[in-house]
């Protein structure tokens, strides 16, 4: 989703001193927005207040480039806004592009959100103004700038337009008079604090860097500076107060290092030492306390998307095999048209990396209208989605930047393993996964096989059995990165109707470990062969039906997952590169979907 951004300093806030020189804040404005890229980077724009006039620069593009056409970062002012976008209403274009400015140029609002009433209130209020874009964004400045001419208060203007605005959103709102005001319902939005600044942000990220110092809004709240202090609101409008907590050190701003893409420093990172992360007393004491809902529980939900509902899928798969525990796997965007399959006083399980997805957001809620007990796994553990889970087990990955994930699944993959041993005789050596994993990152073949793949348009990864799970996210890592289209299947439904697609010009990744379903994966490729298709075999050892072949450590069983999906996603990245496609910032993508 779009990531907004507003900062203040409070020690110059009058609005009709002009500023000849940057006061900082816009070069803030422009370091917060790069940090928070990866939520939507179809265009940026800034608006600052100079004087009692706002100025506005906005593009389409990345952080980076828009910000060297226009100097974003210079801009003048004590006060200013600013904001990412991912495209919902209207086309990627400069006149979709935030901030947007009411009809009388004296506020500019960013938003993340959709605003599904945004056509009957253009009709209903209006009705005289003139829209520049075809977002539903532009439709709340202006709403804001009816209630402010009725008014002439910015706070009282705010109140009356959501009162009239129906969906998920947050903004940001900048008067020209130094006010500057925003609104959390439903997405994320949190106010850094430091001793002469507010940062009112979507992510920690925007802020950091300056300060530790946090107060994470709830939902349906309003924060405003007006040049005296920061007051918060309900939407009822009485005057609340809430906590300045210390941002978690997990929340620090990564490094590439030496590496040319978060997402390849991100994998790497995998085949670090991860053993203090995963030992310390409150993720033991929250899983043990899952261990236990789930042992009891006479049903169980495990729900996610992407790569979180593949993580599922794999839970779904050992509890069953290891503890006989039976779990119903559902993807979290269809549990509303599914809720049947919820039955009263279940124990849910949602895993979400960034805890803010609205799909998973509104499961949850669905689960709990249900009576469900939550148990939540989540990568943010102060997030819209943690509030709403009555367990919440932190992964502790640390920040991702690249909108694939990939860190983030392991920890995912981990953690439920952990609840597995808790809950049945498994035991599972994990000290040794960062040395199998690091095994994988040292093998430059992937590298060079990678090159060799990307002229195929249809890719088929097959796999039985536990395989079956990692050829779930190769698919995934291969369509988000590459853009190629690639399927998963069950090895053995090959030959159930997509056999007819495949000839000299398939490619087919084969997982085939030496187990059990050995033989009958080379039964399989061997019909694939005939066919003429190419196969690139992910095994313990080559094999001459392999056109390629990557080798894959030999390990227990339960681990053979994860090296696996570690595997997929080298491929996937160096597959990327070889495109000239940028791996953090995947077209159409965004890390966080927080609109449905």
């Amino acid at each position: 989703m779009c990531s907004i951004i507003g900062c203040i300093n409070t020690a110059n806030t009058s609005p009709n001193t002009s500023s000849n020189t940057s006061s900082g804040i816009s070069s803030k404005l422009v370091s917060g927005l790069s940090h928070m890229e990866y939520r939507g980077y179809d265009s940026v724009g800034v608006s600052m207040l100079d004087g009692d006039a706002i100025f506005t620069q906005k593009d389409v593009g990345k952080v980076s480039v828009v910000n060297d056409l226009y100097h974003l970062d210079k801009m003048t002012g004590t006060v200013g806004i600013g904001h990412t976008r991912w495209a919902t209403h209207g086309k990627v274009n400069h006149s979709n592009a935030h901030p947007h400015h009411c009809n009388s140029g004296k506020i500019s609002l960013v938003h993340n959100g959709v605003i599904t009433n945004h056509e009957e209130i253009r009709t209903l209020y209006l009705s005289k103004f003139e829209f520049f874009s075809e977002t539903d964004s532009e439709v709340i400045v202006n709403l804001i700038q009816y209630y402010y001419d009725i008014s002439f208060d910015p706070l009282q203007a705010v109140m009356e337009c959501i009162s009239k605005l129906e969906g998920h959103y947050s903004f940001i709102v900048l008067f020209s008079d130094g006010t500057i005001i925003s609104a959390k319902h439903h997405e994320p939005l949190i106010i850094g604090v430091s001793s002469n600044e507010y940062f009112f942000c979507s992510d920690v990220l925007g802020f950091v860097q300056y300060t530790d110092d946090a107060i994470f809004l709830e939902n349906k709240n309003i924060a405003v500076y007006d040049g005296k202090g920061l007051s918060i609101y309900d939407f009822s409008g009485k005057k609340i107060t809430l906590p300045i907590t210390k941002v978690s050190t997990k929340f620090t701003l990564p490094d590439k290092k030496n590496f040319a893409h978060y997402t390849l420093s991100e994998i790497t990172q995998q085949g670090d030492d991860t053993s203090e992360m995963y030992c310390n007393d409150l993720y033991c004491k929250e899983i043990s306390t899952a261990a236990d809902l789930i042992k009891s529980a006479k049903n169980i939900v495990i729900a996610g998307s992407g790569t979180s509902y593949n993580a599922a899928v794999l839970a779904k798969f050992v509890f069953s095999k290891y503890a006989g525990i039976r779990l119903d796997t559902l993807v979290s965007s269809e549990v509303s048209h599914l809720s049947h399959e919820i039955i009263d006083s279940s124990v849910f399980i949602a895993i979400s990396q960034s805890g803010e997805s609205a799909d998973i957001i509104n499961a949850v809620k669905l689960a709990k209208s249900k009576n469900c007990t939550v148990v939540t796994i989540t990568n943010n553990v102060e997030s819209s989605l943690a509030k709403l889970s009555d367990v919440v087990i932190g992964i502790s990955a640390g920040t991702e930047i690249g909108v694939a994930a990939t860190k983030s699944y392991t920890a995912q993959i981990i953690t439920l393993y952990k609840i597995l041993c808790e809950i049945s005789n498994v035991t599972i050596s994990f000290d040794t996964i960062p040395k199998l994993i690091k095994k994988i990152i040292d093998d430059d073949n992937i590298g060079i096989i990678a090159s060799q793949l990307i002229s195929h348009k249809d890719i088929y990864i097959i796999g039985r059995g536990i395989h079956y799970t990692a050829s779930l996210e190769y698919a995934l890592k291969i369509k988000e990165l590459t853009y190629i289209h690639a399927e998963s299947m069950f090895a053995g439904e090959l030959k159930h109707g997509p056999l007819a697609q495949i000839d000299s010009s398939s490619l087919v990744i084969a997982i085939i470990p030496t187990d059990e379903t050995h033989q009958d994966m080379l039964n399989t490729i061997t019909q694939i062969k005939t066919r003429g298709g190419k196969i690139l075999g992910i095994s313990h050892e080559n094999n001459e039906l392999f056109s390629h072949w990557i080798s894959l450590p030999v390990c227990d069983e339960l681990i053979l997952p994860i090296l696996e999906v570690v595997i997929s996603q080298l491929l996937s990245y160096h597959m990327a590169t070889n495109l000239n496609h940028d791996p953090d910032h995947p077209q159409n993508l965004a890390k966080s979907v927080t609109v449905k």
